[in-house]
C-alpha cells in the first residue's frame, strides 16, 4: 500500500475520504497524484488524473469534469440517480485542479 492507504480495485475508503486526501488547494492535488505517479490525458472525463486516482482508490465508471464528477454506485453523502449512479459537484480544489489541467498547467501530469 501507499502512502495513503489506498488498495487496487477495492473501497478501501468512502468516495469523500478519497477527495479529502487530495487536499484543499489545486497545488496540493498536483502534488498527491505526482507523488503517486498517476498522469492522465487532457480533456478525457474517462482518463484524466482525477478518473485515474478515483480508479487506484477502488472505483469504477468514473466520469469526471469541472466542476462535476459521476461514478457507479451510490455513495453516502452524495446524490444518487435511483439507477446505481451517484452524481455530484467536485470539491472546489479537485474541480480547479481539473479545469487548469485541461488548459494548460500541470503538463508533468499528461501522458
Amino acid at each position: 500500500m501507499d502512502k495513503l492507504q489506498v488498495r487496487m480495485n477495492s473501497h478501501a475508503m468512502s468516495l469523500k475520504e478519497a477527495f479529502d486526501k487530495l487536499g484543499d488547494t489545486p497545488e496540493g492535488v498536483a502534488k498527491v497524484l505526482r507523488d503517486m505517479g498517476i498522469k492522465g490525458v487532457k480533456g478525457s472525463c474517462m482518463s484524466c488524473p482525477i478518473a485515474k486516482y478515483l480508479v487506484k482508490c477502488g472505483f469504477s465508471e468514473i466520469y469526471v469534469g469541472s466542476p462535476s464528477f459521476s461514478i457507479k454506485g451510490e455513495h453516502e453523502g452524495y446524490s444518487n440517480d435511483g439507477h446505481g449512479t451517484t452524481e455530484g459537484e467536485l470539491p472546489k480544489a479537485v474541480a480547479a485542479f481539473v479545469y487548469q489541467f485541461d488548459t494548460a498547467l500541470w503538463p508533468e501530469l499528461r501522458e
